[in-house]
């Protein structure tokens, strides 16, 4: 899912798509809700063009191991998991990514205390869930993807699961990302 007017990505992802010969994948344009993040209407894009049974979350800055996708969504078969989530490691650089992983410690604590808890950069839910759980309208309502997934799940009494092997790293040094993340 690109934003309607983003030609350079659009252009970019043609190219990565071409060079890597797929061709079962399509782009999908952005149509931003007013009361709704860019990611929130990206979701919501996205679900409707999915052909697929289960939708992955993924934040295109983090980077994670070979084996992501297939953790990730295994534990989906378990009994009354909704959701299966990663989270985000910042590593250590510059002055501002040492303070966006103090933030991680935080983070942490969240993921393993807080049920259920969803790290809206990588997580798996399948598609009726979606749909059971009404979130294709949340999302058109909400700046927080992960918030109302978490609400949703908690509301129909279902469970996340954290998956430790879908920690995702992110090399960040801007001191925006900071605010963007502590805000």
């Amino acid at each position: 899912v690109v934003d309607k007017d983003d030609i350079k990505t659009e252009k970019k992802i043609r190219e990565i798509l071409s060079s890597n010969k797929i061709k079962n994948a399509r782009i999908v344009r952005n149509i931003l809700f007013p009361e709704a993040s860019g990611k929130s209407s990206a979701l919501v894009a996205g679900v409707k063009h999915a052909k697929y049974p289960v939708i992955v979350s993924y934040d295109s800055d983090a980077h994670v191991r070979d084996t992501w996708l297939a953790d990730l969504v295994a534990p989906l078969n378990k009994k009354n998991i909704g959701v299966s989530t990663g989270f985000r490691f910042y590593v250590p650089g510059s002055f501002t990514s040492y303070l966006l992983s103090v933030w991680n410690c935080i983070g942490y604590i969240a993921v393993q205390h807080s049920q259920p808890f969803i790290w809206g950069g990588g997580f798996a839910i399948k598609k009726d869930l979606i749909r059971k759980l009404g979130l294709l309208e949340s999302w058109k309502k909400v700046i927080s993807d992960d918030t109302a997934v978490a609400r949703k799940l908690e509301e129909a009494k279902m469970k996340s699961y954290f998956v430790p092997s879908c920690i995702a790293l992110s090399y960040h040094s801007k001191f925006s990302r900071l605010t963007e993340f502590t805000t």
